[in-house]
C-alpha cells in the first residue's frame, strides 16, 4: 500500500471539491482510512489542521473570482462555504491584510496558499526501535490536565505539567506505588477533530493512595500497540520522536491508528547513560 499516494489522492479530492460541503469523512475514505488517522496524520505532516488548509486555499483562490471574474463579495462568500458576507469578509483579510471589496484597488500584497503535496522523506538520521504486540485491557490512575494541540501548544504545556507534579513530589509518590511498568503519561478523550485531549500523569491500578480526591481512573481497551523506545534527553527527544512516527513510521507501514489512548512509559529504571529511558505506545490497526 502506497500511503503518501492515498495522501496525495485526497489532497486531490480536496482541491476538487473547494466549492462544495468537504466532509472529513469522505476526504479519509479517498485515503482509505479513518477520519481520526487521517486528520491526525495531516496535522503532523503539514503542521495544520485540515479544516485550516481547506479554509486557506478557499481564500486564496477567492482572490482570483474577485479579480477575473468581477464577483460580487456575496456571491463569493456564499460559495466557499461561509454563511454571511460578513464572517467571509473577516477571514478575508485576517489573511489577505485587505477587505475583499479592495481587491483590484490596492497594490498590497496577497497571500497565498499553494496546494500541498506529500512525499515521504526518511532521513536515516535516527533508527527507529519499535515491536507491534498485543496487550489486554489496562485500568490506570493519575492526575488530569486538560491539553489542546492547537500550535503545537501540547508540546509546552505538557512538559509544565509533569514539572509542576514534580515539584509537588507527586511524581515521586506515583513511582512507589506503581506495580507495572513505571510512571505514565496518557493521551485520552480526545475532541472532535483532535484540538483538545485529556492528559494524565498516572500509574497502573485503580487507586492513587493519598491523593483519591485529585486523581481520575481511566480504563484503556486491550489493543494492538507499536511500540517505540528511545533514551535521551528529555523532554526534545520525546517531541522529535513523537514527529518522527507520523512523517516516517505511518507513512512507510501498512498500519494506522485505532483512534484510542496513546501512552508514553517511564520504566522504573529509566535513568541510563544515554539519558532518560522511554517508551510511547500508539494503538493500531493494520491497513487493509
Amino acid at each position: 500500500m502506497n500511503w503518501i499516494e492515498n495522501l496525495n489522492n485526497a489532497l486531490d479530492y480536496i482541491e476538487s471539491n473547494l466549492e462544495k460541503n468537504l466532509d472529513p469523512d469522505e476526504i479519509a475514505g479517498v485515503a482509505f482510512t479513518s477520519r481520526f488517522h487521517f486528520q491526525r496524520l495531516f496535522h503532523m505532516i503539514s503542521g495544520m489542521k485540515l479544516g485550516e488548509y481547506i479554509r486557506l486555499r478557499r481564500l486564496t483562490i477567492a482572490v482570483s473570482d474577485l479579480m477575473m471574474s468581477g464577483a460580487k463579495v456575496i456571491d463569493v462568500a456564499y460559495k466557499y462555504g461561509y454563511e454571511t458576507p460578513e464572517s467571509f469578509s473577516k477571514a478575508f483579510k485576517k489573511l489577505h491584510g485587505i477587505s475583499p471589496s479592495a481587491v483590484g484597488k490596492s497594490d498590497k500584497e496577497l497571500q497565498a496558499i499553494p496546494p500541498l503535496r506529500f512525499q515521504l522523506s526518511v532521513k536515516g538520521e535516527r533508527r527507529m526501535n519499535y515491536k507491534i504486540i498485543e496487550k489486554e485491557s489496562i485500568t490506570v490512575t493519575g492526575f488530569k490536565k486538560r491539553i489542546t494541540s492547537k500550535d503545537d501548544q501540547n508540546f509546552i504545556d505538557i512538559p509544565k505539567f509533569w514539572e509542576e507534579l514534580i515539584s509537588e513530589g507527586k511524581v515521586e509518590e506515583l513511582s512507589k506505588q506503581t506495580t507495572g511498568v513505571g510512571v505514565m503519561g496518557i493521551c485520552v478523550n480526545y475532541s472532535k477533530g483532535d484540538e483538545e485531549f485529556d492528559y494524565l500523569v498516572a500509574i497502573d491500578g485503580e487507586r492513587v493512595s493519598g491523593y483519591e480526591t485529585e486523581t481520575t481512573t481511566v480504563t484503556i481497551p486491550a489493543s494492538t500497540w507499536a511500540v517505540f523506545t528511545d533514551a535521551g534527553e528529555i523532554p526534545e527527544l520525546i517531541k522529535q520522536t513523537w514527529k518522527q512516527i507520523y512523517h516516517e513510521w505511518f507513512p512507510a507501514t501498512n498500519y494506522e491508528h485505532a483512534g484510542t489512548a496513546e501512552m508514553e512509559i517511564y520504566p522504573n529504571d529509566c535513568e541510563t547513560p544515554e539519558g532518560m529511558k522511554f517508551e510511547i505506545w500508539i494503538p493500531v490497526v493494520e491497513h487493509i
